[in-house]
């Protein structure tokens, strides 16, 4: 019996692990008090704002980039108007070399959650917003050369990062995706 007992210890204490790894798309992520410069006049008038100028601003980068990624890479420069330009040769990069391949996808990327983690006004007012994002690429397939579906079977469906968007233009409240990355 004790051994039955130490055995159900080990596959709770399992459970809760994997539950924890999971916690950043289940759970509030902490919330980042908004800042601004000293001297900036706010772009956005409160935290709902920014977040939903990050939501619009999101949602129209994914569907270009998803555009992109299912014509195999080809024609990069249409993500020019929904990126920053310093952020635009890390796509035209990463998309070169996924042209390279051969491969495509096939679907569209989603996301699950997405709460803003900061906004900040720069001294030369352009604002920066940082949102957390739970991507969904369950509608998603990686498809080869030949048409045959490659997608891993052990893909997750859900990605956790930190994404940055960047005003278009000095005090606009339109803003631009400028990178993102894994959110641990």
């Amino acid at each position: 019996m004790r051994t039955g007992k130490k055995v159900e210890r080990l596959a709770l204490a399992a459970a809760v692990a994997a539950m924890f790894s999971l916690v950043g798309c289940v759970q509030s992520p902490p919330q980042v008090i908004p800042t601004s410069g000293p001297s900036a006049a706010p772009v956005f008038a409160s935290n709902a704002e920014a977040l939903a100028a990050a939501k619009k601003a999101y949602v129209a980068y994914l569907a270009v980039s998803d555009a992109v990624s299912n014509d195999g890479g080809s024609h990069v420069e249409r993500l020019a108007p929904f990126v920053t330009e310093k952020w635009l040769p890390t796509e035209i990069k990463s998309y070169a070399a996924f042209a390279k391949t051969g491969e495509r996808f096939t679907g569209a990327t989603g996301f699950d959650r997405l709460q803003l983690q900061s906004r900040e006004i720069t001294t030369n007012g352009d604002a920066e917003v940082v949102v957390y994002v739970c991507a969904n690429v369950s509608n998603t397939r990686l498809i080869d050369a030949s048409g045959a579906d490659i997608t891993p079977a052990a893909r997750r469906d859900i990605y956790p990062i930190v994404a940055n968007f960047e005003s278009a233009a000095a005090a606009s409240p339109k803003l631009l995706f400028a990178g993102s990355e894994p959110w641990s």
